[in-house]
């Protein structure tokens, strides 16, 4: 189950209903962040601050679901978003990255 999130707006109204669809029917959901594309002229540090609320705010409404739904401790520990279940991605651009290589990707831009 993709659940796709604004890399500027993040986590809202539609991310808690999809996020409680796939936490009743038992679905591991993969957070897809989109429109990475619109954070190119922020700080580095500014960026990095709003992917890092978009990916707490996401696992906090997963974990809500998993509350409603009556989730297992099993299922709720296993679809909590990690580095491995989380794509960033620019529909606009034609690309997306699990993290690994979004930062091999960017690791020339910042000079690491």
């Amino acid at each position: 189950c993709l659940v796709v999130v604004d890399a500027v707006e993040g986590v809202r109204v539609q991310t808690r209903g999809a996020l409680r669809a796939a936490c009743a029917e038992r679905l591991k959901p993969l957070l897809v962040v989109n429109k990475l594309d619109r954070l190119r002229h922020h700080e580095p540090s500014e960026a990095f601050a709003a992917l890092r609320r978009i990916v707490e705010a996401a696992n906090a409404a997963l974990h809500e679901a998993c509350a409603v739904n009556a989730c297992s401790p099993t299922y709720e520990e296993s679809s909590t978003f990690s580095y491995q279940s989380i794509i960033f991605a620019s529909a606009k651009d034609g690309w997306a990255f699990g993290l690994r290589e979004l930062a091999k990707v960017l690791r020339p831009a910042f000079g690491n």
